[in-house]
């Protein structure tokens, strides 16, 4: 699992995977979100971790990865009712 593995890893701060909610319709069944402190951390990870290269190799034609670099990312993960 990379979660796992970048848990290891400095600068890794948190990885949130979502599941498409229309199955069938959606272009994509899961999405995974990983957090770096800095662009230098997660790059040294994926240029230089050999386990992650072998997970990524097994990996190729059933998952894609795309890596973009954020300022600011709001997290509305807290539900709030109002009356």
């Amino acid at each position: 699992d990379m979660g796992q593995l970048a848990q290891r890893q400095p600068g890794y701060e948190w990885t949130r995977t979502y599941k498409a909610l229309d199955w069938d319709g959606s272009l994509f069944h899961y999405m995974a979100f990983m957090m770096w402190d800095e662009a230098i951390c997660y790059r040294r990870f994926t240029r230089y971790d050999e386990t992650r290269k072998e997970l990524m190799k097994r990996m190729s034609g059933l998952a894609t990865e795309r890596a973009c670099v954020y300022k600011v990312v709001v997290d509305d993960s807290v539900r709030r009712i109002i009356e």
